[in-house]
């Protein structure tokens, strides 16, 4: 008979790796570290992503290492949510002492006690509260009511009351429930005493306890603080976009000059690389005089041709009218006197452009002075007839 050879049983002292179990949340090792991350994406979330900063700092100024900017972009971001947290919890706080009214107070008593009740200072007041009638050891009856309290020597009329009866009470239950009403229907009507007093205890010698269902509105710092998060969510990029508005005014304002002086060299007789490199070196310290001089210095370093990068910039900027002359360039780079005469109808372009950018502008400042100056002339007006007025 052929004897079956047996496979060797893998153990862990046999050298073979056992399949992997589970892990993860199953053996407990991991739901600390996968909280840490997801806490990390949310930070990341709401800072603003490290990526988005970059892609942004790169299309405005080319590719540098800003990694400590962007750090103190993000850091910024955090103070402006702690400063909106603690906004929040100061207004909760103040919210909570200022709404704090001890409307009412009982006296000592384990099962049952007199409810005292705070009259208003004038008008009437409304409380909430539910009754629990005590009989037999247990709690015989119970029902809610809406009471209405007078201030104090206000004998006009009886306090009223909104009652939700329990359905289909037994005579017992009735009849304590009924005696309740009686006392209850009493309780607001006004008296020279500082305190509306809820019965302890019925005629029939039942106990009641009374609780005061306080209904309280939302805190106005939850809301402060959901339009504070919002607020800083939506500016996490606001220095981007500020500096983004920037550079396109830079660009607008900048190009016409730019162009003219390009436009001479060329007549002069330059060669467009040469024409461009004198354009570029001009004086200046705006964005689009910068970003010139580095794209003409790393021409220089590495050999890039320079209308490349002049293509680049222009499509990084979005500007429109700056496309539109680096492609006329790129196209008619070398035809001469016929890329002048159209550098120099782009150049009358510009300058309309530039035109029409600074008469917006002067519509925008005289919209925002409109407010200041309508103050200015009712604080004027008020002045004038306050005297008229005060001698009336």
């Amino acid at each position: 008979m052929r004897k079956c050879k047996r496979e060797p049983v893998h153990t862990e002292s046999s050298g073979v790796k056992k399949a992997p179990g589970r892990t993860g949340i199953f053996r407990g090792d991991a739901p600390g570290g996968r909280a840490a991350e997801l806490l990390g994406r949310l930070g990341d979330r709401l800072t603003g992503p490290e990526g988005a900063f970059e892609s942004r700092l790169e299309r405005l100024y080319g590719k540098k290492d800003r990694k400590e900017y962007i750090a103190g972009l993000r850091r910024k971001n955090r103070n402006a949510y702690a400063l909106a947290a603690a906004l929040s919890v100061i207004v909760i706080a103040a919210s909570g002492v200022s709404g704090h009214q001890p409307q009412a107070a009982t006296s000592a008593g384990e099962l049952n006690g007199e409810l005292r009740i705070e009259r208003p200072a004038d008008g009437a007041a409304q409380i909430s509260a539910r009754a629990r009638i005590l009989s037999g050891g247990g709690i015989a009856a119970e029902k809610q009511y809406t009471i209405t309290v007078r201030a104090r020597g206000d004998d006009t009329a009886e306090g009223a009351y909104e009652a939700k009866s329990p359905e289909d009470e037994e005579s017992e239950e009735r009849t304590l429930v009924e005696e309740a009403d009686r006392l209850v229907r009493m309780v607001g009507r006004s008296s020279e005493s500082e305190y509306a007093v809820l019965p302890a205890e019925l005629e029939s010698g039942a106990g009641i306890v009374w609780t005061i269902e306080e209904e309280k509105d939302p805190p106005a710092g939850i809301l402060l603080a959901a339009v504070l998060f919002v607020f800083v969510y939506s500016r996490r990029f606001e220095t981007l976009k500020k500096q983004e508005r920037e550079a396109r005014e830079s660009v607008i304002l900048e190009l016409p000059v730019f162009m003219n002086k390009l436009v001479l060299l060329l007549n002069a007789g330059l060669v467009m690389s040469e024409a461009f490199r004198l354009a570029a070196s001009g004086s200046g310290n705006s964005y689009f005089c910068e970003r010139m001089k580095e794209i003409q210095l790393r021409a220089e370093m590495t050999n890039e041709p320079v209308m490349r990068a002049f293509s680049v910039f222009a499509a990084s900027s979005g500007v429109r009218e700056f496309m539109r002359l680096a492609n006329i360039i790129n196209d008619n780079v070398d035809k001469g006197s016929e890329l002048t005469d159209k550098l120099e109808a782009e150049s009358r372009l510009l300058w309309e452009a530039r035109k029409k950018a600074a008469e917006e502008k002067g519509r925008v400042a005289e919209t925002k002075l409109t407010l200041p100056l309508m103050i200015l002339l009712m604080s004027l007006v008020l002045i004038t007839i306050a005297p008229a007025m005060l001698d009336m």
